[in-house]
């Protein structure tokens, strides 16, 4: 338990949830978009590495970095929230 009063498995669940709703709606501009989400998690990063930038593609290109930078910030906080 943290100072906030939650557990790391909720802490967690809810990030996830979170990151899901963010990448459907800001990431991809579309709720029902769950096709291109798993596209950007197979093959998104395969992508990117083999075009320059500036990137003019699909948005689904960028689920995989959004996921990787969320994922990062979330160990960050809750490293920084639970420690001394």
């Amino acid at each position: 338990m943290a100072a906030t009063g939650r557990s790391v498995v909720w802490s967690a669940l809810t990030s996830v949830v979170v990151l899901f709703v963010f990448s459907l709606l800001v990431t991809l501009r579309d709720p029902t978009g769950t096709a291109a989400l798993v596209r950007g998690f197979t093959q998104g990063v395969a992508r990117l590495l083999s075009i320059a930038l500036p990137v003019a593609e699909p948005r689904w290109l960028f689920v995989a970095p959004v996921v990787l930078t969320w994922i990062v910030g979330a160990v960050a906080s809750e490293l920084l929230t639970r420690s001394r």
